[in-house]
Parts: structure tokens; C-alpha cells; sequence
């Protein structure tokens, strides 16, 4: 029985996410609908600036997030956390040099370094390293 309903609470949890993730892009794609002053229904000027400023960046930003994820996802399968402890030491001053040539390794924008850098810090690469990078 207790398994029941914590099944079906995560089942509402997902589906409630799901609702309100689809609730979000329709008001997020359709904002200008909303602009309708026939029914009485005003915008004000700024919040559609806001919004189409909003939107602009999440559109620049996606192709290098989708980048990121996809190199994160390469982490995860070809590197192993033994690797990661053999070859990148310990020491926080040591793993400054590592650190920079993998930061050249990979030059991508702020964007994409978010995935990349929690997929480290889940394989137990160190903090420093991390920090650098």
C-alpha cells in the first residue's frame, strides 16, 4: 500500500511538472495575445520588452546548453572516476595547470560549462579542479 502512493504521488509530481512546464510555454510563446486592449486586457510596454529581451537570451543560449549536455554526456559514458583520480592531483595549486589546458580543451561560453562542471563534481573530481575549470 505504501508503495501505491508513493508511486502515485511521483506519477502527480510528474504530471503536475509536465502541466505547468506546458501552462509556461504557451503564456511564454503567446505573450502578445495577451496584449489585446479590445478586451480590455493591457501590457504594459516594459514587460514586453522584458519578454522579448528574456526570450532573445534563452534562444542564444540553447545551442550552446544543448553543446554542454552533449559533452557532459561524453563524460559520463567514456570517463571513468579512476581516470579522473590518476591523472588530476590532489593538491589545489597542482591542479591548477590540468584545470586551465581543460578549460582550453573546451572553449565554450558560460552556458555550456554548467553541465559540464556538475557532471565533474558528480564523478568526484575535485573541488579546485572544479573551480578552475
Amino acid at each position: 500500500m505504501k508503495a501505491l502512493k508513493e508511486t502515485l504521488l511521483s506519477f502527480l509530481k510528474d504530471v503536475s511538472g509536465f502541466v505547468l512546464l506546458i501552462l509556461f510555454l504557451i503564456l511564454f510563446f503567446n505573450f502578445d495575445t495577451f496584449k489585446n486592449e479590445q478586451a480590455g486586457i493591457t501590457v504594459p510596454d516594459t514587460w514586453v520588452l522584458i519578454h522579448m529581451n528574456f526570450l532573445s537570451i534563452v534562444l542564444e543560449a540553447i545551442p550552446f546548453i544543448l553543446l554542454g549536455v552533449f559533452v557532459s554526456a561524453l563524460i559520463q559514458i567514456y570517463v571513468k572516476e579512476e581516470i579522473i583520480h590518476r591523472y588530476l592531483p590532489k593538491n589545489a595549486y597542482a591542479a591548477l595547470l590540468p584545470a586551465a589546458v581543460l578549460g582550453a580543451i573546451f572553449p565554450i561560453c558560460e552556458c555550456a560549462i554548467v553541465p559540464i562542471v556538475r557532471r565533474l563534481i558528480k564523478k568526484v573530481c575535485p573541488y579546485t579542479l572544479v573551480l578552475y575549470f
